[in-house]
Parts: C-alpha cells; sequence; structure tokens
C-alpha cells in the first residue's frame, strides 16, 4: 500500500506543482496592466492580447535579453501553453468548456508573456538613458572606476 502511495506521489504531484506554479505566475501577471505603448505594438486591431500572439510576443522577449533572470518563468510559461495547446486541440472535439477554459488560459500566458517584454522594454529605455546620461562610464570597469575616486 505504502509503493502505491509513494508512486502516485512521484507520478502525480510534479505536474500538479508545474501548473500551480504556473497559475501563480499567471495570477502575478494578470495584476499588471501593460503600457499603452507596448499595447499598440504588440495587439492587433482588437486592441487585446491574444492567445494566438504567445509565440511572437514570447519571441519579442527574446530580443531584449539585457538585464533579465525571468528565463525559468518563461521555460515554463512556453511549456504550460504547450501542454493547453495540446489539450485544446483535443478537449475542441470532445467537451466545449473545457476548450474554452484551456483558449482562456492560452490567452493569459500571452498577456504573461507581454508583461515580462513591456518589463524589458523598460529595463532596455533605463539602461539606454543611463548610457546617455553617463556616456563616460560605459566602457569603465568597475575596478578603474574605483581606482579614480
Amino acid at each position: 500500500m505504502l509503493r502505491v502511495f509513494v508512486g502516485f506521489t512521484l507520478v502525480v504531484l510534479p505536474p500538479l506543482l508545474f501548473v500551480a506554479y504556473c497559475r501563480s505566475l499567471i495570477l502575478q501577471a494578470s495584476q499588471i496592466e501593460l503600457s499603452a505603448a507596448v499595447l499598440k505594438a504588440i495587439t492587433s486591431k482588437s486592441g487585446s492580447v491574444s492567445a494566438k500572439d504567445f509565440h511572437r510576443l514570447h519571441a519579442l522577449v527574446g530580443l531584449c535579453p539585457l538585464g533579465q533572470k525571468d528565463g525559468v518563468p518563461l521555460t515554463a510559461m512556453s511549456m504550460y501553453f504547450l501542454l493547453l495547446t495540446g489539450l485544446h486541440g483535443i478537449s475542441s472535439a470532445i467537451c466545449e468548456v473545457v476548450a474554452d477554459w484551456a483558449e482562456e488560459e492560452r490567452r493569459k500566458c500571452s498577456h504573461f508573456a507581454a508583461v515580462r517584454l513591456d518589463r524589458r522594454i523598460a529595463n532596455t529605455r533605463k539602461l539606454w538613458a543611463e548610457q546617455m546620461i553617463y556616456p563616460e562610464e560605459r566602457g569603465k570597469s568597475p575596478a578603474s572606476s574605483s581606482e579614480s575616486q
């Protein structure tokens, strides 16, 4: 009996934890509104992010890699999106309620990617502005700047 419980725990618990982690990331991102500039740049005529935008947004996030350490959440969200895409494909012929839920989750994944893109663009702009304000420090290493003081 104990072997069955341990086996069940090892098989079922990791996927449940993964889904819970991804859902928590989605919940955090859903509380953040996108900037008007990013919304205008990434959305279609509808004015909102759709599930179909995920791959394009994920690719755009990769174009702004400076100063970010969010690779694990982005990879997890990509895997979750892939899982939801499969679930949506299977359930669209069987159960419309599950298909609708999966599509809404996919849209939320796209919103997550858009939030990450918005943050990366803001950080890139900030770094660029700092370099424009202090151009003389651009080529110096931290050791050489401390020696000059």
